[in-house]
């Protein structure tokens, strides 16, 4: 969980209405409620394109704190719709950088599956 006011991460200093996700991100929405509901479907996609196992990435306060869910601060976005793109830019680090930890978790699972069959005849193995 990153808290936006005790990060230095959200301290960066840099234009924030100009940005990579200017380009690719096209559901957007100058109501609050709409405008973090899109962010929040970027997010995941862009966490699931990364890793299959992907954390449910939700805003903080939305649910119950849980260890299976990513958690990002509304406090970084709110008050400013649509949300301006280097801000999203930030937001897709932060989730791309928690994916690939999945990711990695996935890939050393993996593995160790392998060690533990490899004494299983191949037809019991699949590809």
């Amino acid at each position: 969980m990153l808290n936006s006011a005790k990060s230095p991460l959200f301290a960066i200093n840099h234009n924030i209405y100009s940005g990579y996700s200017e380009y690719w991100r096209k559901n957007k929405a100058t109501l609050e409620h709409e405008e973090l509901a899109y962010s929040l479907r970027a997010l995941r996609k862009v966490g699931q394109y990364i890793a299959a196992n992907m954390k449910t990435v939700e805003w903080l306060g939305m649910s119950k704190k849980s260890g299976d869910k990513f958690y990002l601060d509304v406090g970084f976005v709110k008050g400013e719709y649509p949300v301006p793109p280097g801000k999203m830019d930030i937001l897709v680090g932060i989730t791309a950088h928690e994916a690939f930890h999945c990711k990695e978790l996935s890939d050393w699972a993996w593995v160790k599956v392998e060690e533990k069959t490899k004494e299983l005849p191949r037809k019991y193995k699949s590809n």
